[in-house]
């Protein structure tokens, strides 16, 4: 169902594309009230879908004109460049005057091309004006004189030299107020490189035979090189680069990405030919799978090459190139005024666009089984047998693809592949999307309701990481990949057991042999460098932790290290119980896997006669054996580590402080374990709980005012703790509340100089504002700075009483306000002040 946002912008580029109107014209087409139309158009306006003149009254808004990032159609620009992308624009944008920037790639790789998109987004950006200009050298062509060099760079003077007959200006006086973009840079002598600090430094250069003053240009500089920076540059030259893009080979790049390129180049012919093309998909996979020493640029010259050969030999009005049946054909009359990169990528038969966004088990419907024979009979019906779409030359490339990466995965856990579980996955990616809609949505839901396998969801991470399909492709058929992976290998245990040892393939070794032996995937190895340390190893436990459900808990064996550092680092990253073992062998593996083969829990594990394998054990049960508090935040770990780091210089240190995990959490409630949380002393979540008899916070509550601390008294530091805590909490909710809402002013800040404001009232009018008051005093206040920056105040009202009271908040205002005023250069109207008054008055404070 689209939110009422959505909807709203929808009709808006339907029907006022070309006219402006207010919140009032929108809440009589919608029949809401004004305040909310007013809410979702400024949120629109926030997104930049829409302007507004804050000057009119009523404010008038209007839908943005859509511009086109340059880089949108730079091949890769959001997948495996996206990154290369974003230091482009961040290079751009720095203020004042941007950074320089050095693309590094081999022959062919696109770095001109990047470098022109580069000049285009900063003249749409204006950061260069659209007179700037664009002006380019190739430093190779002068490698061998680097005086010439120089005075094509920096120009000369009359007399400089042998021919000099008059003053000549350089490239760059050429791109003053541009962009200067130095090619093949490593071939800069050491002296010309040291000529262009003073131009990165202070916009300053002097031409050849200048020997006193200098001349002004403002100047960006791009280089580009094909060489390793640190070993052809100046150190001192690359410190004045601080950005360094880089572009992969055409080989590295993802199968989507290659065949988006080939499909391009064929467009391009296309248009130069003014005819169709009908391609071999052979000589598609040829392309795809070419090893070409000159990358992208060679690429495209060998589908001109192809091109231009199968013109000269065409009977009719189709470019054929390659001889198979089995071809790839485009009319040109339907490409026309087309993006061809778009078109024509568009139909690659796998593009696919279905949505799951849900872990399956083993224990599937019935129905799933109906939906994967519909698959089937569209396969059929399309190829006439399921075998002849297994044989059709793009199928069997994929195959051939998926192939590698579960054999590598598989393999690699000592399980054994199974060749018909790549043959179903094939079958659901190419087939998903021409599945009716409601069938499509039907496995959504179904999908929705089971739960996954523990190892088949891990193992299904491992193998996407290996497919190269596009990010939106990955969640897609994630899901799928699990409930695959369930069904054929449905024996295997929940409970996570890692062997970790230092050396060179030591652990992986050992942990693919013991599953080989125990026919199952039992173990994960870590391999850990030699001189890696404890910490090392506790740190890459924990990133392993947090991909996994450590709910059926976790069982480690190790070959060096101090089980007691890690047991204290570790145990507060898992959900269950924790067993660590030193001094790992083969034998011990099969052992302790027979265990665990047995769904024995962790407990169990430690009942073990371990005599004759000279180990030491460390057992962690439950979730903690301190007192302890957990947080646990929907929206995930990361606010829940910032309310943590808010609460824990409050409160004593004997009491340790848990994330975990809303599902996680969700999980241990259910099962109803009382020891489980014997030691906590309260939960702290943004949902309602409960645990157990357990005290429980909820956040939105505390901030609200209907909930206090008092759980947690006890155990502050000292009686004022509770208190400074709360306000902490509301300052937080509030900068998170702020930077939503917040243009252009920094929350953090902001939100630190209006405390200062709330405290002053407090103090002088003796009062105490509630915590759901004082957030909306925060966020009040804040846009209330905002807005008159930006030129929007709130107008003095005639009929509004004079009273005493009023005029004595109004003379106290105006001092409390003094600070604020000074910081941020504005005059507070007496309307705005009148409005605070109110809310006073309301809120009987």
């Amino acid at each position: 169902m689209k939110k009422m946002r959505e909807v709203i912008l929808e009709y808006l580029q339907s029907n006022l594309s070309d006219s402006e109107f207010t919140a009032h014209d929108i809440s009589k087409v919608f029949k809401v009230k004004r305040n909310v139309s007013s809410h979702y158009l400024n949120q629109l306006f926030q997104e930049g879908y829409l302007d507004k003149n804050n000057k009119s009254r009523p404010v008038q808004f209007c839908l943005r004109e859509k511009i086109n990032d340059p880089f949108e159609n730079l091949i890769g620009s959001n997948e495996s460049l996206k990154i290369e992308i974003q230091k482009c624009k961040a290079a751009v944008l720095y203020p004042p005057a941007g950074l320089p920037l050095i693309i590094r790639g081999n022959s062919g790789v696109g770095k001109s091309y990047l470098a022109s998109l580069i000049y285009d987004f900063s003249k749409q950006k204006e950061v260069i004006s659209k007179e700037g200009k664009f002006v380019t050298l190739n430093c190779a062509d002068y490698a061998n004189n680097p005086d010439l060099l120089s005075a094509a760079l920096f120009g000369y003077k009359k007399g400089a030299f042998t021919g000099a007959e008059k003053d000549t200006g350089g490239l760059i006086s050429q791109a003053d107020g541009g962009i200067l973009f130095l090619d093949e840079v490593h071939n800069l002598s050491a002296e010309n490189q040291e000529k262009l600090f003073l131009l990165i430094d202070s916009g300053k250069f002097r031409p050849l035979g200048e020997n006193e003053g200098s001349e002004f240009a403002k100047v960006r500089l791009i280089l580009a090189t094909t060489k390793d920076t640190k070993e052809t540059l100046l150190t001192t030259f690359r410190r004045r680069i601080p950005v360094e893009v880089n572009l992969p080979d055409y080989e590295d790049r993802s199968y989507f990405e290659k065949y988006s390129l080939i499909t391009s180049f064929f467009g391009r012919e296309m248009e130069n030919l003014q005819c169709n093309l009908s391609i071999s998909i052979q000589k598609v996979e040829k392309l795809i799978t070419a090893k070409v020493a000159g990358n992208i640029g060679e690429i495209s010259n060998q589908i001109k090459l192809m091109c231009a050969d199968a013109y000269i030999h065409r009977t009719d009005e189709t470019v054929y190139i390659g001889d198979s049946e089995k071809k790839i054909f485009f009319r040109y009359e339907d490409m026309k005024g087309k993006d061809y990169y778009k078109s024509l990528t568009n139909t690659f038969p796998l593009e696919i666009n279905n949505t799951m966004n849900r872990k399956p088990s083993s224990n599937m419907p019935d129905d799933v089984k109906q939906i994967e024979e519909k698959m089937k009979i569209y396969i059929v019906k399309k190829f006439n047998t399921i075998q002849f779409f297994f044989a059709h030359p793009t199928i069997n490339m994929l195959k051939q693809w998926f192939s590698i990466s579960f054999k590598e995965i598989l393999t690699k856990k000592g399980i054994e592949y199974k060749e018909t579980l790549m043959h179903e996955m094939v079958l659901f990616v190419y087939s998903i999307e021409q599945l009716d809609r409601e069938n499509t949505l039907y496995l959504n839901e179904l999908l929705k309701e089971t739960q996954p396998n523990n190892k088949a969801s891990y193992l299904a991470h491992l193998i996407m990481e290996k497919v190269e399909l596009p990010v939106k492709v990955h969640n897609n058929i994630f899901h799928y990949l699990s409930y695959l992976l369930s069904k054929y290998y449905p024996d295997l245990p929940e409970l996570h057991s890692l062997i970790v040892m230092h050396g060179e393939n030591l652990a992986s070794s050992m942990a693919k042999q013991a599953n080989q032996l125990l026919s199952n995937y039992v173990y994960e190895g870590f391999d850990m460098p030699i001189d890696s340390s404890t910490t090392d190893i506790i740190k890459k436990i924990k990133a392993f932790n947090e991909r996994i459900d450590t709910s059926q808990g976790l069982v480690l064996l190790v070959d060096m290290g101090s089980l007691e550092h890690m047991y204290k680092e570790i145990k507060g990253h898992i959900i269950g119980d924790l067993i660590i073992l030193n001094n790992v062998s083969t034998a011990l593996t099969l052992e302790l896997g027979m265990m665990i083969l047995t769904e024995k829990p962790v407990s169990f594990l430690t009942q073990m006669n371990y005599d004759s394998f000279s180990v030491k054990i460390q057992y962690f049960e439950g979730i903690s054996q301190k007192k302890n508090i957990i947080i646990s935040c929907l929206s995930g770990e990361g606010i829940a580590e910032k309310i943590k780091g808010i609460i824990c210089p409050f409160i004593v240190e004997e009491v340790e402080i848990l994330i975990f995990d809303s599902d996680e959490l969700s999980k241990l409630i259910k099962e109803n374990d009382k020891k489980m949380f014997s030691h906590t002393i309260c939960t702290i979540t943004t949902m309602d709980y409960s645990v157990m008899g357990t005290p429980h916070l909820n956040l939105e509550k505390v901030i609200e005012g209907t909930q206090t601390l008092s759980p947690l008294r006890k155990y502050w530091k000292d009686k004022e703790m509770e208190e400074k805590c709360l306000n902490d909490l509301i300052k937080f909710f509030t900068i998170e509340g702020a930077s939503s809402k917040l243009r252009f002013l920094n929350p953090q800040k902001v939100i630190n100089d209006v405390e200062k404001v709330i405290s002053s009232y407090e103090k002088i009018f003796q009062v105490k504002i509630p915590s759901f008051l004082r957030i909306n005093f925060f966020l009040h206040l804040s846009l209330m700075i905002e807005r008159i920056l930006m030129g929007d105040i709130s107008e003095k009202r005639s009929e509004f009483q004079r009273t005493q009271p009023y005029k004595q908040f109004l003379l106290e205002s105006r001092k409390i306000f003094t600070e604020i005023q000074s910081i941020y250069g504005i005059d507070i109207p007496e309307g705005e002040y009148e409005l605070i008054y109110d809310i006073f008055e309301k809120f009987q404070l």
